[in-house]
């Protein structure tokens, strides 16, 4: 008869580094829930991993100077922002209705932190792609605002022995 040891507190130090090296930015991810992939923290205790993730998709939107961008999530989802640029890339065809195109990349320094406090954790959000509200990097160039973002929903899941996490 094998008798198992019951530990109030149990965590392996590595547990979230182990299934980050596994699962971060995949569509879907195993992991085996075992002493061999996490050490073993509490010697003859029944253990389980508990995970809690989020499935996430990452979207773009583009809108040229003085245009309103909006950014709107679905359902229980909220705004995250991943990087905002406004100004102009070298070379690209976005928004060409002004007469000058730069010769150099220009960037507003201040585009992420701008679009991060009007958008930030909202469900929805608008920002001015203009000079007054991010400053000019490149006077005299027609501009465009992108913003990468993602809606966050966070799932919870426990499963054991074995885990799969599905994103789909």
């Amino acid at each position: 008869m094998i008798i198992q040891q019951v530990t109030r507190k149990c965590h392996a130090s590595s547990s979230l580094t182990k299934v980050e090296e596994v699962c971060q930015g995949q569509q879907s991810c195993s992991i085996l829930a075992s002493n061999s992939v996490f050490g073993d923290p509490c010697v003859g205790t029944y253990k389980y991993l508990k995970v809690e993730y989020e499935c996430v998709q990452k979207l773009a939107k583009i809108v040229c100077e003085h245009s309103t961008l909006s950014l709107r999530c679905e359902g229980n989802t909220d705004i995250y922002i991943l990087s905002a640029s406004y100004g102009r890339n070298v070379g690209t065809s976005i928004c060409q209705g002004g007469t000058n195109v730069v010769t150099r990349k220009c960037h507003a320094s201040s585009s992420l932190t701008k679009v991060e406090e009007a958008c930030q954790g909202q469900q929805s959000c608008s920002i001015l792609a203009s000079n007054s509200v991010f400053g000019d990097p490149c006077v005299g160039t027609y501009k465009y605002l992108k913003v990468e973002y993602e809606c966050e929903l966070f799932i919870f899941v426990l499963h054991y022995p074995h885990l799969k996490l599905p994103c789909s």
